[in-house]
Protein backbone atom coordinates (compact mmCIF):
# COMPACT_ATOMS: atom_id res chain seq x y z
CA UNK A 1 0.00 0.00 0.00
CA UNK A 2 1.04 3.32 -0.39
CA UNK A 3 0.31 7.20 0.55
CA UNK A 4 -1.68 8.98 -2.39
CA UNK A 5 -1.55 12.44 -3.16
CA UNK A 6 -4.85 14.00 -4.13
CA UNK A 7 -6.54 17.49 -5.23
CA UNK A 8 -9.45 18.02 -2.86
CA UNK A 9 -11.40 21.14 -2.04
CA UNK A 10 -12.47 22.44 1.85
CA UNK A 11 -16.39 22.49 0.25
CA UNK A 12 -18.46 20.63 -1.52
CA UNK A 13 -19.81 21.90 -5.20
CA UNK A 14 -20.80 20.07 -8.64
CA UNK A 15 -17.43 17.85 -9.18
CA UNK A 16 -16.12 17.58 -5.28
CA UNK A 17 -18.66 15.62 -3.74
CA UNK A 18 -16.76 12.29 -2.16
CA UNK A 19 -16.37 13.39 1.42
CA UNK A 20 -13.75 12.23 3.61
CA UNK A 21 -15.32 12.38 6.72
CA UNK A 22 -13.66 12.59 10.74
CA UNK A 23 -15.12 9.87 13.38
CA UNK A 24 -18.86 10.18 13.79
CA UNK A 25 -19.22 8.27 17.21
CA UNK A 26 -19.14 12.03 19.10
CA UNK A 27 -21.86 13.90 16.71
CA UNK A 28 -23.57 11.08 15.04
CA UNK A 29 -23.45 8.00 17.02
CA UNK A 30 -26.83 6.89 15.78
CA UNK A 31 -25.24 6.35 12.12
CA UNK A 32 -21.68 5.69 13.02
CA UNK A 33 -22.11 2.10 11.89
CA UNK A 34 -24.51 2.20 9.21
CA UNK A 35 -23.46 1.51 5.99
CA UNK A 36 -21.98 4.29 3.71
CA UNK A 37 -25.02 4.79 1.36
CA UNK A 38 -26.83 5.87 4.85
CA UNK A 39 -24.16 8.02 6.65
CA UNK A 40 -23.98 10.01 2.97
CA UNK A 41 -28.12 10.11 3.17
CA UNK A 42 -28.14 11.74 6.99
CA UNK A 43 -28.50 15.78 7.37
CA UNK A 44 -25.74 17.36 8.89
CA UNK A 45 -23.26 14.40 8.16
CA UNK A 46 -21.46 16.55 5.75
CA UNK A 47 -20.50 19.03 8.36
CA UNK A 48 -17.71 16.59 9.22
CA UNK A 49 -16.14 15.93 6.05
CA UNK A 50 -12.45 17.18 6.60
CA UNK A 51 -12.41 17.71 2.37
CA UNK A 52 -14.31 16.63 -0.56
CA UNK A 53 -12.63 14.79 -3.97
CA UNK A 54 -13.52 14.61 -7.26
CA UNK A 55 -12.97 11.02 -8.44
CA UNK A 56 -14.78 8.11 -7.01
CA UNK A 57 -11.52 5.90 -7.36
CA UNK A 58 -9.36 8.52 -5.41
CA UNK A 59 -11.77 8.47 -2.65
CA UNK A 60 -11.91 4.69 -2.47
CA UNK A 61 -7.86 4.49 -2.88
CA UNK A 62 -7.57 6.77 0.19
CA UNK A 63 -9.52 5.05 2.33
CA UNK A 64 -8.22 1.79 0.99
CA UNK A 65 -4.15 3.05 1.81
CA UNK A 66 -5.58 4.74 5.20
CA UNK A 67 -3.36 8.03 4.47
CA UNK A 68 -3.26 10.93 1.87
CA UNK A 69 -2.25 14.23 1.12
CA UNK A 70 -4.47 16.49 0.49
CA UNK A 71 -3.77 19.60 -2.07
CA UNK A 72 -5.73 22.37 -2.13
CA UNK A 73 -5.68 25.13 -5.10
CA UNK A 74 -8.12 27.89 -3.52
CA UNK A 75 -5.12 30.43 -1.93
CA UNK A 76 -5.87 29.22 1.70
CA UNK A 77 -3.57 28.05 4.35
CA UNK A 78 -2.67 25.71 4.06
CA UNK A 79 -2.44 24.22 0.69
CA UNK A 80 -2.00 20.51 2.11
CA UNK A 81 -3.32 18.97 4.60
CA UNK A 82 -2.14 15.22 5.88
CA UNK A 83 -4.89 13.09 6.90
CA UNK A 84 -4.36 8.58 8.39
CA UNK A 85 -7.09 6.80 9.48
CA UNK A 86 -8.59 6.48 12.85
CA UNK A 87 -11.22 4.16 12.88
CA UNK A 88 -13.86 2.92 10.80
CA UNK A 89 -17.89 2.34 10.66
CA UNK A 90 -16.92 -1.23 11.31
CA UNK A 91 -19.09 -2.66 8.08
CA UNK A 92 -17.68 -5.26 5.44
CA UNK A 93 -15.35 -3.80 2.52
CA UNK A 94 -15.36 -3.99 -0.81
CA UNK A 95 -12.98 -3.17 -2.87
CA UNK A 96 -13.45 -1.41 -6.57
CA UNK A 97 -11.75 -4.26 -8.23
CA UNK A 98 -13.67 -6.71 -6.33
CA UNK A 99 -16.89 -4.94 -7.44
CA UNK A 100 -16.03 -4.44 -11.23
CA UNK A 101 -15.43 -8.27 -11.38
CA UNK A 102 -18.22 -9.17 -9.75
CA UNK A 103 -19.91 -7.15 -12.11
CA UNK A 104 -18.18 -8.47 -15.52
CA UNK A 105 -16.31 -5.53 -16.17
CA UNK A 106 -12.93 -6.62 -15.27
CA UNK A 107 -12.63 -10.19 -16.40
CA UNK A 108 -9.19 -11.31 -14.98
CA UNK A 109 -8.48 -12.88 -11.94
CA UNK A 110 -5.78 -11.04 -10.80
CA UNK A 111 -6.50 -7.89 -11.72
CA UNK A 112 -4.25 -5.05 -11.01
CA UNK A 113 -4.67 -1.16 -9.95
CA UNK A 114 -4.01 -0.47 -14.13
CA UNK A 115 -6.94 -2.53 -14.78
CA UNK A 116 -9.41 -0.60 -12.24
CA UNK A 117 -8.11 3.01 -12.93
CA UNK A 118 -8.80 2.14 -16.63
CA UNK A 119 -12.60 0.58 -15.65
CA UNK A 120 -13.10 3.40 -13.76
CA UNK A 121 -12.02 5.88 -16.50
CA UNK A 122 -14.37 4.33 -19.34
CA UNK A 123 -17.25 3.75 -17.01
CA UNK A 124 -17.01 6.81 -14.36
CA UNK A 125 -20.73 6.52 -13.26
CA UNK A 126 -20.07 2.54 -12.46
CA UNK A 127 -16.80 3.70 -10.61
CA UNK A 128 -19.12 5.91 -8.32
CA UNK A 129 -21.86 2.81 -8.02
CA UNK A 130 -18.36 1.03 -6.82
CA UNK A 131 -17.46 3.06 -4.52
CA UNK A 132 -21.21 3.70 -2.49
CA UNK A 133 -21.71 0.00 -2.52
CA UNK A 134 -18.84 0.05 -0.56
CA UNK A 135 -20.26 0.09 3.28
CA UNK A 136 -17.38 0.36 4.99
CA UNK A 137 -16.49 4.12 5.41
CA UNK A 138 -12.92 4.70 6.88
CA UNK A 139 -12.57 8.07 9.30
CA UNK A 140 -9.85 10.33 9.14
CA UNK A 141 -8.06 12.69 11.06
CA UNK A 142 -5.18 15.26 10.59
CA UNK A 143 -2.01 14.51 11.12
CA UNK A 144 1.09 16.83 11.51
CA UNK A 145 3.52 16.68 8.69
CA UNK A 146 6.40 15.53 10.89
CA UNK A 147 4.69 12.51 11.83
CA UNK A 148 3.42 11.36 8.27
CA UNK A 149 2.17 9.18 7.66
CA UNK A 150 1.76 7.98 11.24
CA UNK A 151 2.21 4.54 12.66
CA UNK A 152 -0.81 2.43 14.16
CA UNK A 153 0.20 0.67 17.68
CA UNK A 154 3.21 3.08 18.11
CA UNK A 155 2.45 6.26 18.73
CA UNK A 156 4.83 9.23 17.30
CA UNK A 157 6.34 6.75 14.75
CA UNK A 158 6.23 7.17 11.12
CA UNK A 159 6.12 4.97 8.43
CA UNK A 160 8.93 4.20 6.29
CA UNK A 161 8.90 3.00 2.79
CA UNK A 162 10.08 -0.90 2.26
CA UNK A 163 10.55 -1.73 5.23
CA UNK A 164 6.73 -0.37 7.17
CA UNK A 165 4.33 -3.13 6.53
CA UNK A 166 0.49 -3.31 7.79
CA UNK A 167 -0.35 -6.55 9.73
CA UNK A 168 -3.16 -8.04 12.61
CA UNK A 169 -1.44 -6.65 15.48
CA UNK A 170 -3.46 -9.63 17.60
CA UNK A 171 -1.03 -11.73 15.74
CA UNK A 172 1.80 -9.92 15.14
CA UNK A 173 1.77 -6.91 18.25
CA UNK A 174 3.38 -3.40 17.27
CA UNK A 175 7.32 -3.78 16.90
CA UNK A 176 7.12 -7.18 15.36
CA UNK A 177 9.96 -7.90 13.04
CA UNK A 178 8.72 -10.28 10.46
CA UNK A 179 11.41 -12.12 7.88
CA UNK A 180 9.77 -12.47 4.65
CA UNK A 181 10.61 -15.22 1.83
CA UNK A 182 9.45 -15.03 -1.13
CA UNK A 183 10.19 -17.23 -4.38
CA UNK A 184 11.61 -15.40 -7.44
CA UNK A 185 13.41 -17.00 -9.97
CA UNK A 186 13.53 -19.72 -8.73
CA UNK A 187 15.77 -18.16 -5.39
CA UNK A 188 14.32 -17.53 -2.09
CA UNK A 189 14.37 -13.91 -1.38
CA UNK A 190 14.12 -12.49 1.90
CA UNK A 191 13.08 -9.10 2.83
CA UNK A 192 13.02 -7.80 6.63
CA UNK A 193 9.80 -5.99 7.45
CA UNK A 194 8.31 -3.55 11.22
CA UNK A 195 4.85 -3.69 12.48
CA UNK A 196 4.35 -0.21 11.99
CA UNK A 197 0.46 -0.42 11.10
CA UNK A 198 -2.86 -2.16 10.68
CA UNK A 199 -5.61 -2.09 8.24
CA UNK A 200 -9.64 -2.90 9.03
CA UNK A 201 -9.02 -5.71 6.17
CA UNK A 202 -5.80 -7.36 7.22
CA UNK A 203 -6.65 -10.11 9.84
CA UNK A 204 -5.10 -13.16 10.77
CA UNK A 205 -0.93 -14.24 10.11
CA UNK A 206 -1.98 -15.12 6.59
CA UNK A 207 -1.76 -11.27 5.37
CA UNK A 208 0.96 -8.35 5.42
CA UNK A 209 0.62 -5.39 2.80
CA UNK A 210 4.49 -3.42 2.90
CA UNK A 211 4.54 0.01 2.79
CA UNK A 212 6.23 1.77 -0.65
CA UNK A 213 5.92 5.00 -0.02
CA UNK A 214 4.17 8.21 -1.25
CA UNK A 215 3.57 9.51 -4.40
CA UNK A 216 1.70 7.97 -7.96
CA UNK A 217 4.60 5.96 -8.98
CA UNK A 218 4.76 4.19 -4.94
CA UNK A 219 0.72 3.59 -5.31
CA UNK A 220 0.91 2.29 -8.92
CA UNK A 221 3.63 -0.42 -7.93
CA UNK A 222 1.74 -1.43 -4.45
CA UNK A 223 -1.45 -2.02 -6.82
CA UNK A 224 0.94 -4.43 -8.58
CA UNK A 225 2.44 -6.08 -6.30
CA UNK A 226 0.85 -9.18 -4.83
CA UNK A 227 2.10 -13.22 -4.09
CA UNK A 228 2.66 -15.45 -1.91
CA UNK A 229 5.33 -15.54 0.71
CA UNK A 230 6.39 -17.17 4.31
CA UNK A 231 5.95 -15.20 7.07
CA UNK A 232 8.06 -15.56 10.31
CA UNK A 233 7.99 -13.43 13.48
CA UNK A 234 11.61 -12.85 14.58
CA UNK A 235 12.09 -12.92 18.72
CA UNK A 236 15.22 -12.29 21.08
CA UNK A 237 17.09 -15.46 21.39
CA UNK A 238 16.83 -15.29 24.77
CA UNK A 239 12.74 -16.14 24.22
CA UNK A 240 11.72 -11.99 25.15
CA UNK A 241 8.53 -11.58 23.18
Amino acid sequence: YATPGVRAKRRADARFRYPLVVELRRRFPEVAEASRRQILSTPGVASQAIAWVADPLAWALIETNGSARLVFEDGIEPAELCISRISTNGRPWTGMGRWFAENGLIDKPNFTLADVRTTAYVHPEKAEMAALDNERVVYFALTAPDRFPSTVGLPGGRLVAGWSCAADQSVYPPGSILLVLEEASGKNVAHLLFVHDSGGAIAGPQRVDCYLGEGDAALTRAGDLRGAARIYRLRSASGAQ
